[in-house]
């Protein structure tokens, strides 16, 4: 009988162990997941060696010096005349800047260009302005 209840106690020991080590790991996981969403969506919004002091000092401003660098806006010229083409459909202002916001992020993936923002139909872009780009003007200059 001693045995038996003893056995019963292991059991349901191990039992609420390993629901409880289940329970952490698929919360980790969904943490794991928001992260990684969280940090796509900051990679959209600022250049991504921002990101991690971002997240661990969110209070404080963020700023870096570099010798040289390059910006670059672009803004939709008579943006206000497409905006009223689209005027029945809200949607197609939408596609139509996401279209060519698009086609820029592609361009400036493809270049090594850092896009910094986009803020309603401007879009902004840099060369210069991270780590690597600082290393590779101490060594060849400015490219």
């Amino acid at each position: 009988l001693l045995f038996n209840v003893v056995t019963i106690y292991a059991f349901s020991k191990k039992y609420y162990i390993e629901k409880s080590q289940r329970s952490k790991f698929e919360s980790d996981q969904r943490r794991l997941e928001i992260s990684e969403i969280m940090f796509k969506n900051l990679k959209n919004m600022v250049p991504e060696h921002f990101i991690v002091p971002m997240l661990q000092n969110p209070k404080s401003s963020h700023s870096q010096q570099y010798r040289r660098a390059s910006i670059l806006f672009i803004w939709v010229e008579d943006f206000d005349k497409t905006v009223l083409r689209f005027a029945a459909e809200p949607q197609g202002v939408l596609d139509f800047l996401n279209n060519y916001f698009s086609r820029f992020d592609e361009i400036c993936e493809r270049l090594g260009v850092t896009k910094v923002e986009t803020v309603g139909e401007e879009y902004v872009c840099a060369v210069g302005v991270t780590p690597h780009d600082a290393e590779v003007d101490e060594q060849q200059g400015h490219t």
